[in-house]
């Protein structure tokens, strides 16, 4: 069985959650071997726990900046650069809209009776 020690390290390393009771189990196990202090388990558990969690941001971010950069090698548009790309393309049709607003109903219906009366004729 590992030391309390070689446990706290382990615990240090791993990349999964680390929930209080097993802080507070390896914290523990350190006092009855004497490298900490009985009043110092819930500190030492509390650090466990927050250290722990830190290392797994830490490494959480650097992976995501990996993925980022990785994608850019590829020439892959991030979500950002696809939206604004999106709202480039879709501006003038947005415009259009905007600027004819019922005048684009008015020529539809034009265009439609034009059709219309020249089939009939």
């Amino acid at each position: 069985m590992p030391s309390g020690r070689e446990q706290y390290l382990q615990a240090l390393a791993s990349l999964s959650d680390l929930t209080r009771t097993q802080a507070e189990r390896v914290a523990s196990l350190l006092a009855k071997q004497g490298e900490v202090q009985t009043a110092q388990v819930n500190r030492v558990a509390e650090d466990l726990v927050r250290r722990t969690q830190k290392n797994r941001e830490i490494l959480t971010r650097l992976v995501q900046r990996e993925v980022k950069r990785q994608l850019g090698v590829l020439g892959m548009a991030s979500r950002d650069e696809v939206a604004r790309v999106a709202a480039e393309y879709l501006a003038p049709a947005k415009a259009a809209t905007v600027l004819l607003g019922d005048a684009g109903v008015v020529a539809d219906s034009l265009a439609t009776l034009d059709v219309v009366e020249l089939t009939s004729a």
